[in-house]
C-alpha cells in the first residue's frame, strides 16, 4: 500500500473502531484455552448482544435443533467458534452502522454487505467443509475498507455516480488509479490493526482480486466463499444480474466440482436465508421485486435441481463426519458405561463438578435428577440377569431420548441413573422429571417367556440457584439422592423435590 495513504489512514481519527465486547471476542478467538464460560462472559458484556446471540440460536438458521432458554445453552448449541463469530458479526454491524458518511449511500452499502454475508454462508454450506459463520462474517465486512477510505479521504467517492458505486470492479479501478490501492487492501490493513484472525483478514484482503487465491496462503475455503459472495450479492442488486451469476458459476467450477445447476441450489437456499438475516439484523435487504424474483427462481430451482450432484456433496460431508466420529469415539470410549452406553460414574462425577462450577460463576441454575429403577432385584430374581440387563438398557435408552441436547444422563451405579440439566430451574426440572417418569411407564419390556414387564422409576430432584444453600456438586447429588429415597418411601413410581433449608 502507498506510504502516503498509510500515513493518512494512521492519522485519521474518524476511522471505524471496535466496541469493548468485540475487542474481547477477538482475543478469545485467538486463545486456544478459551472455554464456554469465557465466551459467555464476553458476550454478556453487552446485554443487547446476548439477546442477539440467543435469537440466532433459536432462529431458522439452526432449525431442527433444540431451543435455547439462556445464553449458556446458546453457546453450547452454536459452539465456541460459532458463538464468537456470530457475536462479532452483530457487534461490528451495530457499531459500524452508526458511522456517518455523507457521500456514501449507507443503506445500499449495508444491504449489499448483509446480502453478501448471507451468500457467503450459503456457499460455505453448499460447497466446502468450512465454517459458515466465518464465511458470513468475512463476507459481511469485506467492504469495510470503503468506510475507512471515506473517513480518511473525505469526498473521495463524490465523483462517482450511483450506478458507478454499485459496480465493485469500477470502484476498485477508481481507487487504484487515484490511490494505488483498493478498498480490499485497506480493509486488510484495518483488520490487521484490530488483530483479527488471519484466515478472516486474508479473506477480506483478496475479496476483490480472486487471482490472489492462487497463493497457497490465501487459497483457503473461506477466502473463496467471500470472493464469490460479492458476485452473488451484486447479481440481485444490479441490472446485469444474469451475467454476474454466470461469472459466479464459472468461479465455483474453477475451485469445486460443481455442476451447472449448482447456482440454482445456492439461489434456493439464499431465498430461505435472506428473510431470517433481515429479521435478525433488523434491516430490509431486498425490495419486493427482488424478493419475488428470488423466490420464484428458487421454486423452479427446487424442482429442477440435480439430485445426483447433491448426493455427492452429502457423501463428501458424511465421509468427513465419519472420520471425525471415529476420532471422537476413541476418546469417549473410556467415558462410557459398558452395559448401557451412558456416561459412567467417573465421567458423571466430573461433569457434575464442572457444571456446578460454571453455574456458580455465571449464576445460572443447575438441576440434577437422581433416578432408581423400581423393583430391579425382583426382575433379576424372577426373570434372570439377562432380562435385568435388558431392563437397564431400555431405561438408559428411554432417558437418553427424553432429555435435551445439552443435558447429560449417566449410570451412577447398579440400577441408579443421574440426569444433569444445566440452565434448568426447579420448575422446569419438575416438568422434565415427570416427563421421564411417563416415558419409562410407556417403555415396553418383554421377558424371554413372552410375559410383559412393567417398568417404573423413583426420582429425586435437586436444583442449585443463587438462593441455594447447597455448596458443591457433591452436596447437590446427595440432596437429589435423598429426595429419591423419599419418593421410594411414598410408594415408588413418583418424584420428590429437594426443599432447600
Amino acid at each position: 500500500m502507498d506510504q502516503q495513504l498509510l500515513d493518512r489512514l494512521a492519522k485519521c481519527r474518524d476511522l471505524p473502531s471496535l466496541p469493548a465486547a468485540a475487542v474481547r471476542i477477538i482475543e478469545l478467538a485467538e486463545d486456544p484455552a478459551a472455554t464456554m464460560g469465557d465466551v459467555a462472559d464476553a458476550v454478556g458484556l453487552d446485554p443487547a448482544l446476548s439477546a442477539k446471540v440467543l435469537r440466532v440460536a433459536n432462529s431458522a438458521l439452526y432449525s431442527g435443533r433444540r431451543q435455547s432458554a439462556n445464553l449458556r445453552q446458546a453457546v453450547m448449541l452454536l459452539g465456541l467458534n460459532g458463538t464468537l463469530t456470530i457475536a462479532l458479526s452483530f457487534s461490528l454491524f451495530t457499531s459500524l452502522r452508526q458511522s456517518e458518511h455523507s457521500r456514501l449511500n449507507m443503506d445500499y452499502f449495508w444491504r449489499r454487505s448483509l446480502l453478501a454475508g448471507a451468500a457467503g454462508r450459503v456457499v460455505a454450506n453448499e460447497t466446502v467443509n468450512t465454517s459458515s459463520e466465518d464465511a458470513f462474517l468475512a463476507a459481511l465486512i469485506q467492504d469495510i475498507g470503503i468506510l475507512a477510505l471515506d473517513a480518511a479521504t473525505p469526498d473521495f467517492y463524490a465523483e462517482l455516480d450511483s450506478y458507478q458505486r454499485r459496480d465493485h470492479d469500477y470502484v476498485a479501478r477508481y481507487e487504484n488509479e487515484r490511490l494505488g490501492s483498493d478498498h480490499s487492501e485497506v480493509g486488510l490493513w484495518l483488520l490487521n490493526r484490530w488483530q483479527f484472525p488471519r484466515h478472516l483478514t486474508d479473506a477480506v484482503g483478496c475479496s476483490h482480486d480472486p487471482a490472489q487465491l492462487a497463493d497457497a496462503q490465501l487459497g483457503q475455503p473461506v477466502s473463496r466463499c467471500v470472493a464469490l459472495s460479492g458476485l452473488i450479492a451484486d447479481s440481485f442488486l444490479r441490472d446485469d444480474g444474469e451475467a454476474l451469476l454466470s461469472d459466479a458459476l464459472s468461479f465455483a467450477k474453477r475451485y469445486w466440482a460443481v455442476g451447472d445447476d449448482w447456482i440454482d441450489a445456492v439461489r434456493d437456499n439464499l431465498a430461505a436465508e435472506v428473510p431470517v438475516v433481515e429479521s435478525l439484523f433488523e434491516m430490509k435487504i431486498l425490495d419486493e421485486t427482488d424478493e419475488r424474483a428470488l423466490q420464484g427462481e428458487a421454486r423452479e430451482a427446487l424442482i429442477t435441481r440435480n439430485l445426483h450432484s447433491m448426493k455427492r456433496l452429502e457423501e463428501l460431508h458424511e465421509t468427513t463426519d465419519s472420520i471425525r466420529r471415529r476420532a471422537v469415539a476413541l476418546e469417549e470410549r473410556s467415558r462410557k458405561d459398558d452395559l448401557t452406553g451412558l456416561a459412567n460414574r467417573t465421567h458423571l462425577d466430573a461433569t457434575i463438578a464442572n457444571e456446578f462450577q460454571e453455574a456458580e460463576k455465571h449464576r445460572w441454575p443447575l438441576t440434577l435428577i437422581f433416578i432408581d429403577l423400581d423393583h430391579f432385584k425382583q426382575i433379576n430374581d424372577s426373570y434372570g440377569h439377562h432380562t435385568g440387563d435388558d431392563a437397564l438398557r431400555l431405561v438408559a435408552a428411554t432417558l437418553s431420548g427424553s432429555i435435551r441436547g445439552n443435558d447429560t444422563v449417566g449410570r451412577y451405579g447398579g440400577e441408579e441413573f443421574v440426569v444433569v440439566s444445566p440452565g434448568t430451574d426447579s420448575v422446569s426440572g419438575a416438568i422434565l422429571g415427570n416427563r421421564l417418569l411417563e416415558a419409562i411407564r410407556d417403555a415396553k419390556l418383554t421377558a424371554d417367556t413372552g410375559e410383559p414387564i412393567n417398568l417404573t422409576i423413583s426420582a429425586g430432584i435437586a436444583t442449585w440457584d443463587d438462593r441455594s444453600s447447597l455448596s458443591s456438586g457433591e452436596a447437590l447429588i446427595r440432596a437429589a439422592d435423598h429426595a429419591m429415597y423419599l419418593a421410594k418411601e411414598k410408594g415408588r413410581d413418583g418424584l420428590m423435590l429437594h426443599i432447600d433449608d
